[in-house]
Formats: C-alpha cells, structure tokens, sequence
C-alpha cells in the first residue's frame, strides 16, 4: 500500500490504482473514474485537484458518501459551480446530512444557499466570518470541505478568486485520512465560533 504525495510527485499505488500526479493530463472521465475507485473502496490515497472542474467532481463525491455531516469554508459559490454540485448537495441534505457551510465575505452567496435549499428549512446552516477576521482567513487558511472526520478537500491559501477567468485552483482530496479531516473539523469549529449566522434576505 502506497503512501500520497503531492504537487505532481508519484502518490502511490493500491490495488493497482494510482492517484494522478498530473491531472491536467486527464480527461474529466478518466478524473472522475479515478476518484470514484479511490473513495468507493477507502483508498488513503491523496487526489490532486487543479482546475475547477475537479473540484466539483471531489465535492460531489464528498457530498455523496457523506453520512453525518459536511462542514465547508468557502470564500464565495457562485452560481454556475453551485450548479455543479447542486444535486447531491440537496440529496445529502434530503438524507438528514448535517450541512455547514462558512462563508468568509460573500453573504450573498450565503443566502443562495439557503434559498436554493428553501424546502428543507434548518438542514443547512450558514454563517459568514465576522468582519475582524476576514482578512487573516483570507491570507491564512485554505478553503475546505471536511466530512464525517475521515474525507476531505482543502486548498492552497489564496484571496478572492474571479473563477470566470482563472478556472485553476490546487487543492488536494482525500477520502480516508481520519487525523487530517479531524484537524480540519477543529479549524472549522474554530472558525464557526467566529462567524455569523445569515439570513435568507442576507440583510445586516
């Protein structure tokens, strides 16, 4: 069993799968049957993410296997990536799936959120990072989804992105690292201690 390195270094092989060192090399079909095999079978396996699209292939297989909960930090969703996700967004939602999401400075896309899942009131909770620490998040921690205290996808730190014209985004996914996800969950519980709750008419 192979261990995951990243930033296009061999991440390692089980079961004669290996994780892509490259993935702009892939096609989304190839991406997405790569991580599939490594989250359906509980690979240790670290999956580099480099462009958009991958990140909403790694969210929605996220959001798929969760059982309990997902917690996210984001710095914006817009609209055309949300609609990416949506679907199993609101099936993890519809199957009781605890759903957090953090935004650092974007409330609008906070209250999208909320109407977008209007039919199930109280499954999602969203808050926005009160206004003195929005700059040390911003230039401090990545952006991250962590579920169940064994999957997760962060990023590299970076400010505000116009993801119309800059698709490239690095990250990295793992589907079963419990003490990685777990340092995660308490970041994110850190961090919703210093958030805000907010409203469907974001207003304040």
């Amino acid at each position: 069993m192979g261990t995951g390195k990243i930033e296009g270094k061999e991440i390692g092989q089980v079961k004669g799968v290996t994780a892509p060192s490259d993935p702009f090399d892939l096609a989304t079909e190839e991406y997405q049957r790569i991580v599939n095999t490594i989250a359906d079978n509980d690979l240790p396996l670290e999956i580099p993410n480099r462009h958009i699209g991958h990140a909403a292939i790694l969210l929605n297989k996220i959001f798929s296997k969760a059982q309990r909960d997902v917690s996210v930090l984001t710095g914006s969703m817009p609209e055309l990536f949300f609609d990416q996700i949506k679907s199993t967004f609101i099936a993890a939602i519809k199957r009781n799936v605890r759903v957090r999401l953090i935004t650092i400075d974007d409330c609008d896309a906070g209250a999208a959120l909320l109407e977008a899942t209007h039919d199930y009131p109280g499954r999602i909770e969203v808050r926005q990072v009160n206004s003195p620490c929005r700059r040390e998040v911003w230039t401090r921690v990545g952006h991250f989804a962590v579920s169940d205290g064994k999957r997760f996808r962060v990023e590299g730190v970076h400010g505000p992105k116009d993801f119309s014209r800059d698709k490239e985004v690095r990250a990295i996914a793992c589907f079963n690292n419990p003490a990685s996800a777990q340092t995660l969950e308490r970041a994110f519980d850190s961090l919703w201690s210093d958030s805000s709750p907010i409203e469907a008419d974001c207003a304040g």
